[in-house]
């Protein structure tokens, strides 16, 4: 996606004394937040223009009227902490928020911060903003952002956003500086981190600093734009517009409705009858229900998340590289992208530098697309010393769109000697426990030797390395270890000058795909599909609907 330069009144800028360069102790650089849109570098970061989505200039829109949702039901009852499937997400950020926010153009928005500061890239302040108050009445204050961090800190709780902030955070450096202002002491320098403690960690939600986990369907607990008044498991969910809401004039809506179907597709078939507004996350093999009714718009946008095809380093066969690069050559990425995405999607090259970041031009430029290829493949095969192949099973979760790509990877592979048997777990099997730091119990989407698995999206690269492509990684899938790759990471992730950034997302661009570690074939766009009298739907990124700005034409 390109880049404007054009921030308008809400452009925030870095400005560094002298030149710029690594945030150190010793080379302080003023990452100022500017007005109320904290820390934004005009493409350094990430962080681009925040755009405003509830209205299209001159529309008036409607107060009242209650929005009907159909999606599948979530996996568990919806809990902050632990939550990690869309509907979960969907369910708890209607009632919950953020410090900040995404725009579509993987930037960040305030929303319970007002902004934010740092130094140095190791200290980093937040300051809340006031008046705002949770559902119980409790008025917000920093004493529950310290609570709400800790908890995700604490290994007992299994929550997932550890896998992104145990690294980097302990409990105890969470600290409330004043009743209203937060300071995050991070063990080393990370100039990503706002992104850490926004909508794009999921499970970053801030409650009260008595919550009690587990309690989130039965005590209002967040201080977001609309209240849960009633919850079904398999059935629904119902929410009313919450009166005290600190954003004065939002929400537009009187409530929203939440159904849940058996399948994606009966939850279509209800919006093409006019029982629902809104399915999200859709997934393109089942646009086919709704492609010629006239009164359904599919709304579509780029996407980081991916699917992982995962193979363990650390055991054979995939300990010898030219195994991995074999079955990498037998991947027809194209093919994916026409006949399981239906072409809402953009060819992936092995490393998570995705075009919609805008650090990742130069490492599409210089890293050369790798597709299919069975005369490669070969070469591969008979360099490990297995001209005539191996057998191996790959281990997957029961979702459609990532079946069929293992479908796909199983006949390709086939042609060059590679047998690959596709085991089909159910999902919950599959996720299994999540991992902790003290956890003995392995899921097994870590566990297995070869496996598929749907990784969510992130704001930027860092955030989706940090959890998976480092030694000390928690949901590290491949095992792999790559002392260069950790020292090349440590350098992106200190770095503020933007070009001297883009040279390190290069080389970790081209670790990432010489190496192999993971196949990703594809970038899958985000979809939604939605009545045509539904206005201010939000585009994304990463599946996140805020709902505040949505209305209902008459």
């Amino acid at each position: 996606m390109p880049e404007s330069d054009d921030q308008g009144p809400l452009r925030a800028e870095l400005r560094a004394p002298g030149r710029p360069g690594r945030l150190t102790r010793r080379n302080f650089l003023g990452l100022a937040a500017a007005g109320v849109v904290g820390v934004a570098a005009r493409g350094g970061l990430g962080l681009r223009k925040h755009m405003t989505l509830f209205s299209q200039p001159g529309s008036s829109p409607n107060r009242g009227g209650i929005l009907r949702i159909g999606t599948v039901a979530p996996l568990d009852a919806p809990e902050p902490l632990t939550m990690r499937d869309p509907t979960s997400l969907l369910l708890v950020q209607l009632a919950g928020e953020y410090l900040a926010w995404p725009d579509p153009a993987f930037g960040l928005a305030p929303r319970l911060a007002a902004g934010w500061t740092t130094p140095d890239g190791i200290s980093w302040t937040f300051f809340l903003r006031r008046g705002v108050s949770f559902q119980n009445g409790k008025t917000l204050d920093a004493s529950d952002v310290v609570a709400s961090f800790q908890r995700l800190l604490d290994p007992s709780y299994a929550s997932p956003a550890l896998a992104s902030l145990g690294s980097l955070l302990a409990p105890e450096g969470v600290v409330a500086q004043d009743s209203h202002t937060v300071v995050f002491r991070l063990n080393s320098a990370f100039v990503d981190f706002p992104y850490l403690v926004s909508a794009f960690n999921a499970n970053a939600v801030i409650l009260p600093r008595d919550y009690r986990v587990g309690s989130f369907l039965s005590r209002p607990a967040g201080t977001g734009p609309f209240v849960l008044s009633s919850y079904v498991e398999g059935s629904g969910a119902s929410f009313q517009a919450n009166p005290s809401y600190w954003d004065s004039g939002f929400p537009y809506l009187d409530g929203v409705q939440v159904r849940f179907f058996p399948t994606l597709w009966q939850a279509l078939e209800a919006l093409a009858r006019g029982e629902v507004d809104l399915v999200p996350h859709v997934e393109a093999t089942y646009l086919g229900i709704i492609s010629s009714n006239q009164d359904v718009l599919v709304r579509s946008w780029p996407s980081t998340s991916y699917v992982a095809l995962a193979m363990r380093t650390d055991l054979p066969p995939f300990d010898d590289v030219h195994l991995r690069l074999a079955v990498a050559s037998c991947i027809d990425r194209e093919g994916a992208v026409r006949g399981i995405l239906l072409g809402h999607g953009e060819l992936a090259n092995d490393h998570v530098f995705a075009p919609s970041f805008p650090l990742s031009r130069l490492a599409l430029q210089a890293v050369p697309q790798r597709n299919l290829d069975l005369a490669a493949a070969s070469r591969y095969l008979s360099m490990a010393g297995r001209p005539r192949g191996f057998a191996v099973e790959l281990v997957t979760e029961n979702d459609p769109r990532t079946v069929a790509f293992g479908e796909l990877v199983a006949a390709n592979c086939q042609k060059v000697g590679i047998d690959v048997r596709l085991n089909v777990q159910p999902r919950a099997a599959y996720l299994g426990n999540l991992p902790t730091t003290s956890s003995s119990v392995v899921p097994m989407w870590l566990s297995v030797q070869f496996g598929l698995t749907p990784m969510a999206a992130g704001g930027t690269p860092s955030q989706l390395i940090l959890p998976s492509y480092l030694s000390s990684s928690l949901e590290n899938a491949s095992r792999w270890q790559n002392p260069e790759f950790g020292s090349v990471f440590g350098d992106y992730v200190e770095e503020v000058d933007p070009s001297l950034r883009a040279v390190a997302a290069r080389d970790l661009a081209s670790l990432q795909n010489s190496q192999v570690p993971v196949v990703i074939a594809f970038w899958p766009d985000e979809l939604c599909a939605q009545g045509m009298a539904l206005r201010g739907v939000p585009s994304g990124p990463a599946g996140l609907l805020d709902l505040r700005g949505v209305w209902l034409a008459a």
